[in-house]
Parts: C-alpha cells; sequence; structure tokens
C-alpha cells in the first residue's frame, strides 16, 4: 500500500483519534510515533504529527509543544496542574454530592501555591481514596489521584 485514498486516510484519522479519546493509545501510552511506510506514519501526517515528542499527536494534543510525558493522567498532552483538575472531576458523572466535595477541595487546592497547595492535593488524593469503590469507581479513582499527584509534583521545588 503505497498510497492512501483520501476517504481512507480520513477513516485512519478518526480511528486514531477514537482510541486515544477511548484510552488506548494515551493511557497505555502506545508508541505513535511515526515510522516509515506504517499506517501510524499517515495517522500522524494527518494529525499533525507529534512535535512534543509525548506520545500524543498535535491533531488531538490540547498542549502540542509542551512534553507531557509522565505526568498527563488524562491523556490530553498537557502537563496536570490544579487549575485543570476540577474540569476533569465534572466529566466523570460522580454523584452530585460526591462531585461538588471534590471539586470544592481542587479549587480551594488550585487558589493556593507551594506547600498549602500541595497539602490540600494530598487531602484530595484521600478523599478521593476515601470513595473508591462506593462513589467513585476504581478507573475514576486512578485518573483523578494520578492527575492530582502529578499536579503536586509541578508545584514542588526541583531538588
Amino acid at each position: 500500500m503505497n498510497e492512501l485514498s483520501d476517504r481512507n486516510l480520513a477513516l485512519l484519522t478518526v480511528l486514531v483519534a477514537l482510541c486515544v479519546v477511548l484510552g488506548y493509545a494515551s493511557s497505555a501510552r502506545a508508541d505513535l510515533t511515526p515510522t516509515a511506510g506504517t499506517l501510524t506514519d499517515y495517522a500522524a501526517g494527518a494529525l499533525g504529527g507529534d512535535r512534543d515528542s509525548d506520545n500524543v499527536l498535535d491533531g488531538i494534543d490540547r498542549c502540542p509543544d509542551e512534553d507531557a510525558s509522565g505526568m498527563d493522567a488524562d491523556g490530553d498532552g498537557c502537563v496536570d496542574r490544579a487549575a485543570d483538575l476540577a474540569a476533569v472531576v465534572v466529566t466523570l458523572d460522580l454523584p452530585r454530592a460526591t462531585e461538588r466535595a471534590l471539586v470544592a477541595s481542587v479549587t480551594a487546592a488550585a487558589r493556593d501555591t507551594g506547600p498549602a497547595a500541595v497539602h490540600k492535593l494530598g487531602a484530595f488524593i484521600n478523599r478521593v481514596a476515601s470513595q473508591r469503590g462506593r462513589t467513585i469507581d476504581d478507573e475514576q479513582a486512578n485518573l483523578l489521584m494520578s492527575f492530582a499527584a502529578h499536579a503536586s509534583a509541578v508545584l514542588q521545588p526541583a531538588g
């Protein structure tokens, strides 16, 4: 197969994007780095490549110039930050009381900086852990706890 028709290329692009959205490529961090002559080469070209080398193709990468490798729990291509965690919480369709409590907790953390924010993100992680298997399923808990841990790491000084 030397050439892909426009229709096949469009279908391939949608398939790759769907796999990423469903977590097949982002959660498992499948290697989407294109190699010559492969289908991922065509898909990467259609989705704009991966200029920051974080394995999230530019066409679906919310931060295409930021290498979020190892710091991107939700697979959007951006480093996880406390300010973005409330938006993740509301996408999970949690029970209203659980959602409200988690959003309030993470909003307080996002308003702070340094050790105070890190402490509040730790409390958020503990709150999620206490609801695991009750009002938050394992997959949701893993996402929220990983995201908060990454956001906490961003706030801590290197060293």
